[in-house]
């Protein structure tokens, strides 16, 4: 049962019958460390951001092509996220699945669209052979890794360098800072082409219409 300060017992029961022994005031620390861990990995990632940002969003506004995200694993799932935030802030984007593009799905991407591939290490197989595949179209090439120095952003036409980065944990190998901040980058990009691009309340409420944030911005336009 919690209590008064939403915290649980030590000695309730697990699922399978033993104690879950956590000490509610480590614990809680912890996880406030685990945030702050990756708010200073955001800080870090904020003062790195140089005018690549800017000449991607420039074309980007320039060409009207779509932006396709695309990455493997954790990778990938940000990059779900990162295009579905630039769908609903005004800017045309689909994911594509690297496996799926070595197969046929590489004819989603057309002249004037942007790759945008997300890889912490910037050596993932499936994007490098993705990207040699793109190089013979034109189509522009933008990457958000953490070795400027890799295979993917030496192809590159935008590179966005998150720089190295510590994944938290005392094993360091799930991705965790890292993938925070491909995503706040994400944000960066989606927000700054909305701003660009004057995208309003009433073009948000038109691609909006559905749910309880729909009927809110109906009321106010």
């Amino acid at each position: 049962m919690a209590d008064l300060h939403g915290t649980r017992a030590n000695s309730e029961a697990a699922p399978n019958g033993g104690s879950i022994g956590v000490d509610p005031i480590q614990t809680l620390a912890r996880a406030r460390d685990v945030i702050r861990q990756e708010a200073k990995t955001l800080e870090t990632v904020a003062s790195r951001l140089d005018g690549q940002i800017c000449a991607l969003a420039d074309y980007i506004l320039s060409n009207g092509g779509l932006v396709v995200v695309s990455g493997v694993g954790k990778s990938g799932l940000v990059g779900k996220k990162i295009s579905a935030t630039l769908v609903s802030t005004g800017t045309r984007s689909i994911t594509l699945d690297p496996l799926d593009a070595l197969h046929g799905s590489l004819g989603r991407v057309g002249p004037g669209d942007v790759f945008l591939a997300l890889s912490k290490s910037g050596e993932t197989d499936e994007l490098k052979q993705v990207v040699l595949a793109l190089k013979a179209q034109p189509v522009v090439i933008a990457v958000i890794t953490a070795q400027a120095s890799s295979s993917l952003a030496q192809t590159a036409h935008h590179v966005l360098d998150i720089g190295p980065v510590n994944e938290i944990g005392i094993l360091g190998l799930a991705p965790t800072a890292s993938t925070t901040a491909m995503m706040a980058v994400g944000d960066s990009l989606a927000l700054i082409l909305q701003e660009c691009r004057g995208f309003t309340r009433e073009d948000f409420a038109r691609i909006h219409p559905g749910g309880s944030l729909g009927r809110e911005l109906a009321l106010r336009t």
